[in-house]
């Protein structure tokens, strides 16, 4: 009893020597809550960047596995289309030979447009699925068309009606091929902006531009050749049986 009084007079009578002690405890205190809070803020902001990383290569994986399965329809297409231009080859007649040269120019015409395509653009065409997408419609577009070319040439009408009707197919697929040019022009300046890929595209508007020359030179040629028949009608001279055909 008599110490217990005693140290309590001791705590009476030094009241300030366990304070100090006791603020600079609370002080230490706090720090180290502060030290949390910022950790706890680190490891927020670290996980949030893990997470938007995570999920921007998840979005990138899901477009590359749809621009590659777009990429594989479009070549069963280009496949079928080919096929189909044999099988048209192989049914036409010795008189047609010029007609087999022809459709064997538009196979290697299309070959080298999907060629370009393919190797020049490739980064390209991943980047602009609606773009693919459209060059889609078209290429089915000009199988449509090859279908009623192949239609028409298996007929048997007069060497005349046939040149003529095979001349109506060909300004319908002109038509086609300057829509898909310029579409594919409008497609260029789009990516253009986007991911500035000036160089190699105007290197693919030139490759169109000269196929479409081509495909322009060939059409005054075949045109030529139509006023050249029609003239040989209406001459009193007789017309040979099996002209050459040759677009």
């Amino acid at each position: 009893m008599a110490e217990g009084d005693s140290e309590a007079g001791l705590i009476a009578a030094n009241p300030s020597e366990g304070r100090p002690y006791q603020r600079g405890s609370r002080r230490g205190g706090g720090g180290g809550r502060g030290s949390s809070v910022l950790v706890s803020v680190a490891l927020v902001a670290v996980l949030v960047a893990v997470a938007g990383g995570g999920y921007f290569l998840v979005t990138q994986h899901e477009e590359l596995r749809t621009t590659k399965s777009t990429l594989d329809k479009a070549s069963r297409r280009i496949a079928a289309l080919e096929e189909r231009l044999r099988l048209t080859d192989e049914s036409l007649s010795a008189s047609e030979e010029g007609t087999n040269e022809q459709i064997s120019f538009w196979e290697s015409e299309i070959r080298k447009l999907w060629d370009v395509s393919n190797k020049r653009n490739k980064g390209w065409i991943e980047d602009n699925q609606a773009a693919l997408a459209t060059l889609d419609k078209n290429l089915a577009a000009a199988l449509a068309d090859m279908d009623t070319v192949k239609s028409a040439v298996s007929r048997h009408d007069t060497a005349l009606s046939r040149q003529q009707d095979i001349a109506d197919r060909l300004t319908a697929i002109d038509l086609q091929m300057n829509r898909m040019v310029a579409n594919n022009r409008d497609l260029v300046d789009k990516a253009n902006v986007a991911a500035g890929l000036a160089t190699r595209v105007e290197q693919r508007v030139a490759k169109n531009e000269e196929a479409v020359a081509a495909i322009d030179r060939w059409r005054a040629s075949t045109n030529s050749r139509i006023l050249n028949l029609e003239s040989g009608r209406r001459s009193p001279s007789p017309q040979p049986a099996s002209p050459d055909i040759n677009l």
